[in-house]
């Protein structure tokens, strides 16, 4: 048996289809980065830079999506768990950073630990029906240093290993991703082929 499930008709997706190009094209994006702002200018983008307020053009928006290929996998280090994308396949995930966790010793709540994140890692490694990493815990016992993000990263990867979704929260940390990554996966060349991370991005309206 399949099951099917659609969310929106076709028209509705043309729809947010076409709102989105109004906000893009009269709203736009801060870029606060004067790379990004030129690299998007050259590429055909509207850039203020009073503002660094970045206006797409339509046409623009629009040939970008048609150079972008349909289908495409989402790679994983285990091989035989690279998901499919618009293939009409899902997973599922873990996901929550909870800053609490249920003792199984002692039956009660304490803060969440680095402890109970790796734990709660290789369960959803150990779990077939799980085919794709959020951090479902907050280790409250860790700092934002910058040993601490290594450290998170390669235990994450050690214990881990079907498609991860993370991101990067400061600018100190890209360069530390990046070389985990290439220890991990191989070359640059490598990670683009494989493509073993993915982010999620949440856009903040400032109007």
């Amino acid at each position: 048996m399949q099951t099917r499930l659609q969310v929106l008709s076709q028209a509705e997706k043309d729809q947010v289809h076409e709102r989105t190009l109004g906000v893009l094209v009269r709203t736009g994006v801060r870029v606060d980065t004067y790379k990004g702002r030129r690299i998007l200018a050259e590429a055909g983008a509207e850039v203020d830079e009073n503002t660094h307020r970045v206006r797409f053009p339509t046409r623009l928006v629009e040939d970008c999506i048609r150079r972008v290929p349909a289908k495409f996998a989402l790679g994983a280090r285990q091989p035989g768990w690279d998901l499919d994308m618009n293939s009409g396949t899902c997973t599922l995930l873990m996901s929550g950073e909870g800053t609490r966790t249920l003792d199984r010793k002692t039956g009660r709540y304490r803060d969440s630990t680095f402890a109970d994140w790796r734990e709660a890692t290789r369960l959803a490694d150990a779990v077939d029906e799980i085919g794709l990493y959020w951090r479902i815990v907050k280790a409250t016992d860790r700092k934002d240093t910058v040993y601490d993000y290594v450290e998170y990263l390669t235990q994450l990867f050690a214990n881990f290993s079907k498609h991860v979704q993370d991101p990067i929260y400061t600018r100190e940390e890209a360069p530390w991703f990046l070389e985990v990554l290439q220890t991990v996966f191989g070359p640059k060349t490598a990670i683009r082929e494989k493509h073993p991370v993915s982010f999620v991005l949440c856009p903040q309206s400032n109007n």
